[in-house]
């Protein structure tokens, strides 16, 4: 039996949310984070976000949950008081 095979579309990556993530119910440990739906999925279907952290003077992101693609929000929570910076 041959091998068939079909010519698929390649597909470009999904543009980031848009801006500018709103941060609210802030506490020494914790804050809400919401954000809006990205414009382009990029042609396939957008499955979720990925929320990361990266705390004042370290150099590491880490995770703070992943969510499905209709969830706009997320808590941070574990948070160190100080400075943190988001990435969606």
């Amino acid at each position: 039996m041959p091998l068939v095979s079909e010519c698929v579309e390649p597909t470009d990556l999904p543009s980031p949310p848009e801006g500018p993530l709103s941060v609210s119910q802030v506490t020494r440990t914790s804050a809400a984070l919401t954000w809006k739906p990205s414009r382009s999925d990029g042609g396939s279907s957008l499955r979720g976000y990925l929320v990361e952290k990266r705390e004042e003077r370290r150099d590491v992101w880490t995770e703070v949950d992943k969510v499905d693609a209709e969830t706009l929000s997320v808590k941070a929570n574990g948070l160190i008081e100080g400075r943190a910076t988001f990435s969606v």
